[in-house]
């Protein structure tokens, strides 16, 4: 869902509404306690208690002064503490002095960034007298265009907008990147995963390059496709760190970079640079850190690398995947000046470095982390590289490396966390009884003959949280694994049953082995932590009945793995980024009884294949893109069905009246789609919803997530499906009239219809649905009175009749008497309690609404006859009240069919 971003604290004002409806909305604790930990860091400076009404003892926050919440989610939206008087002026308009009789001031506390769901905030014309003003909107999943109006906040030192990855569509664009060189007191800029189009690509450093105090650029994977290559006037003199990792940048580095020689940080790694790297780079000393990694096309002179060596401060250097062609002893010019003295982490891996791995290597005495996997090296292992005991991560793997490594040597490596010697001649040996002087995270020794006394000091790493030991020989299958979290022991030789004492493993590779036998019954109570397996090439024969790879963060398209054969009955893969079309594969298994494909990047229609799945009983496609008409087979073939949730995609056309076949249905969800056409008629006929006819489906035991719209919330629900029994329509295009066959669902728990075009009255039918908890009618073209036979609903917590049309008075009795005016907003001609309108001012209009309420089937002579016992009933005005009139006649139609007929 894309968010417009609109954030103001200049002297602007905006007013917004605050006759919100917040019925049956409760803010969030975390909400409610960022608010309160803000508010202590505000003055009051004209003690006018503004917020007096943030306090505990009104625990709902979206009832405070200037909060206001979704009136679906209750999360905290919008702020708006903006000055209502500002200036003092003259005659002429002409802003005088700010009038602090209403101001706000004090600290802006970062507590605000709990709210995670705000999209307008409004501090304006308060008087926070020159304090430092922070803007973080970092993984708020913001979407659209950045708004120039940023521009106008002048005193702005901290801009993030950044994400932290490319979650759905929810990224923000720069269109125009101007507005950046208005930011004047600006110091850090983060923008990544921010979208640059072509003016903001041209613009963005121009507009940075004229700001005096920039000192942090952060520009990661934004998709840029140039830096530009001619800078006529470089102002960066502030500027410390500049980050363009991971973009689409295709040129020769532009020679003014080097000229800042205030850098401290610099990368410009996995982009497509090529060309020469510019020798000056020997002027930045101030350099600490300096990755160029990942781009192939560069090329490391002789010279360039001779420059290096007068970067004294740095301790980071990344030249890894840049095709690097030298011998390794060449690189011995570059330790050989002052840089060798600071260096803490050296990157070459993924280069073609070729011959031996000189003992000069000894002198890095600083050196936490080497990586030299992935080259073209080869000998044994120089002693002095066992002399650097600062070392936390050493990767040698890939490489030609060969000897012996002995626990004489890993002695001094009391500080080592990560070790790498796969896929090379190296042979680790070491007794049985060894224990290390390191605890590592992290080991892979793939492809290396390990001994066969290896796996015993294993045992004694408390930290390891991977190991692959892939290729490592015939390991036996009854190793322990401790706090192990991703575990790879694919090629190993591994026979007999699948093993299941895995206690913490999260990832388990076990492929291309020779297990065999059936799966643990109980792998997920065993295993209890485990979220991906792989078993394939193995030996077993046994399918599986459940797969559940819901919550994590797959991508890509669902695999083909799914045949006619599988005994597959329960599979979820919800809340991750799955995308493209649902595939037609995924309904062949044919004892499928459970389906959730809910909150992913699915698009396209449902397939045909669905038809098949005569079993299915529970189906929930809900919060995707998904698109055409719902299919009638839905109805008409899925007979086991009881929960059906297409909730928020794009599906359009007009619904099914054969989904009333769907005998045991429960739980009907179509809301936020663009559907279109009558509520059909047939909907009063979901046997479920009608009688307690339900025999008991294998679904029923079931318990898991579902995401329904209930009691005005969106809510998580985790319940047994046979426990609830829910109709939403809402958000969608229908139109015509509630169809008074609605009332015959008794057991029916809560219906939605807002946010359509129903037209006509509110059926007095739904007066019968006695087990009724939520009733939203809301954001309708509804007319007519409000129907007395609603008060007869013992059960209703929730209801909401606002924006219709509705007229007469407002039923009184049971629930009635509890519920909040809000329910009944933008309904002008309702009257009565709780409304403050009162709908009698005299005798002559009681009379008038009484005979509108009367049916419109009763006759004329009716009619005439009721004018007779309305003037009765003005002559004893003076015995009883009219109220009092009002009920009996209620109470006793049959008495006016009576003088009727006699």
């Amino acid at each position: 869902m894309l968010l417009t971003l609109y954030i103001q604290l200049s002297s602007n004002s905006v007013l917004i509404s605050s006759d919100t409806n917040y019925y049956g909305i409760t803010c969030f604790d975390v909400e409610r306690e960022a608010l309160l930990r803000f508010k202590a860091g505000l003055l009051d400076l004209g003690n006018l208690r503004r917020l007096s009404s943030w306090n505990i003892l009104e625990p709902n926050c979206c009832l405070w002064e200037g909060v206001q919440c979704d009136n679906t989610t209750g999360h905290v939206i919008k702020l708006d503490l903006h000055n209502p008087h500002p200036f003092i002026t003259y005659d002429l308009g002409n802003p005088l002095m700010r009038n602090n009789s209403a101001s706000l001031g004090g600290k802006i506390n970062q507590s605000l960034l709990s709210l995670k769901y705000l999209v307008h905030l409004d501090l304006s014309g308060n008087n926070f007298n020159g304090a430092d003003i922070y803007l973080n909107l970092s993984n708020a999943r913001f979407g659209g265009n950045i708004p120039p109006s940023l521009g106008n906040l002048t005193k702005l030192q901290v801009l993030d907008l950044s994400s932290t990855d490319y979650i759905d569509d929810s990224l923000l664009q720069m269109l125009d990147a101007k507005w950046l060189s208005q930011l004047r007191a600006l110091e850090h800029l983060d923008m990544s995963y921010v979208i640059f189009e072509k003016d903001a690509s041209d613009q963005w450093v121009h507009a940075l390059n004229s700001l005096p105090s920039i000192a942090k650029i952060t520009s990661r994977d934004c998709r840029l496709p140039i830096l530009p290559h001619t800078l006529h006037h470089v102002n960066f003199t502030s500027l410390s760190l500049f980050d363009l990792n991971h973009n689409d940048i295709n040129s020769t580095i532009p020679s003014w970079l080097f000229k800042i020689t205030s850098l401290q940080h610099l990368d410009l790694s996995s982009n497509n640079y090529h060309g020469h790297v510019p020798n000056s780079i020997g002027n930045m000393t101030s350099l600490r850190f300096l990755e160029l990694s990942g781009n192939h096309g560069l090329h490391m002179s002789l010279n360039f690398l001779i420059e290096l060596k007068n970067l004294c401060k740095l301790q980071t250097l990344d030249l890894g995947y840049m095709n690097i062609k030298h011998r390794f002893s060449d690189l011995g010019v570059i330790f050989s000046g002052c840089m060798k003295d600071n260096l803490q982490e050296l990157w070459l891996s993924g280069n073609t470095l070729m011959g031996h791995l000189p003992s000069w290597i000894g002198n890095l005495t600083s050196l936490r982390c080497l990586g030299l996997s992935q080259n073209s090296l080869y000998g044994p292992l120089p002693q002095s590289l066992w002399q650097l005991s600062a070392l936390q991560i050493l990767y040698l793997g890939s490489n030609a490396f060969n000897g012996i490594v002995t626990e004489t040597d890993l002695h001094d490596f009391t500080r080592l966390e990560i070790l790498d010697i796969s896929f090379s001649p190296l042979i680790l040996n070491v007794s049985v009884n060894w224990v290390p002087s390191f605890q590592l995270k992290g080991l892979d020794v793939s492809g290396c003959p390990v001994g066969p006394a290896f796996p015993a000091w294993l045992r004694t790493q408390k930290t390891l949280v991977y190991l692959i030991l892939s290729q490592a020989g015939k390991l036996p299958t009854s190793l322990e694994f401790g706090v192990v979290a991703f575990l790879y022991l694919s090629s190993n030789f591994f026979e007999g049953p699948v093993p299941n004492s895995f206690l913490n493993v999260r990832l388990l590779d076990l492929s291309n082995n020779s297990l065999a036998g059936t799966l643990p019954s109980k792998i997920n109570e065993t295993v209890p932590m485990l979220y991906t397996i792989d078993l394939s090439n193995n030996k077993i024969n046994e399918n599986l009945s459940q797969l559940i790879l819901s919550n994590n963060s797959l991508s890509g398209i669902i695999p083909t793995c799914f045949t006619k054969n599988s005994n597959l009955a329960f599979l979820d893969f919800s809340i991750n980024h799955l995308s493209g079309h649902v595939p037609g594969f995924i309904f062949l298994p044919p004892s499928l009884e459970y389906l959730s494909l809910s909150r992913n990047n699915f698009s396209g229609g449902i397939p045909f294949s669905i038809e098949k799945c005569e079993w299915l009983y529970y189906l929930d496609l809900g919060n995707n893109m998904l698109t055409g008409s719902i299919p009638v087979s839905l109805g008409e073939n899925l007979i086991q069905l009881e929960v059906l949730i297409l909730r928020s995609n794009n599906f359009d056309g007009s619904i099914p009246p054969q989904l009333s076949f769907l005998t045991f249905l429960l739980i009907l969800d179509l809301s936020d789609n663009k559907l279109s056409g009558v509520i059909p008629k047939s909907f009063g006929n979901f046997t479920s919803m009608m009688s307690n006819t339900k025999q008991g489906s294998f679904g029923s035991i079931w318990t898991r997530d579902m995401l329904v719209t209930t009691k005005g919330m969106i809510l998580d629900y985790t319940t047994l499906i046979s426990s609830m029994s829910i109709i939403d329509l809402s958000e969608n295009d229908l139109y015509g009239c509630i169809p008074h066959e609605i009332g015959n669902l008794k057991l029916l728990q809560g219906i939605n219809l807002s946010g359509n075009h129903l037209t006509g009255g509110i059926t007095d039918k739904i007066g019968s649905m006695n087990q009724l908890e939520s009733l939203d009618l809301s954001r309708n073209q509804l007319s007519g009175a409000i129907p007395a036979t609603l008060s007869n609903l013992n059960f209703l917590e929730v209801l909401n009749l606002s924006h219709n049309h509705l007229s007469g008075e407002i039923p009184t009795g049971g629930q009635f008497n509890s519920f909040d005016p809000s329910i009944y907003a933008n309904n002008d001609n309702l009257c009565g309690f709780p409304l403050s309108k009162k709908c009698y001012d005299d005798n002559v209009q009681k009379e008038q609404n009484l005979k509108d309420e009367m049916d419109s089937d009763v006759s004329d002579t009716i009619w005439f006859c009721f004018g007779i016992i309305s003037g009765f009933i003005v002559g004893l005005w003076t015995i009883w009240e009219v109220p009092s009139i009002y009920e009996r006649y209620f109470s006793f139609p049959s008495l006016f069919l009576m003088f009727h007929f006699s």
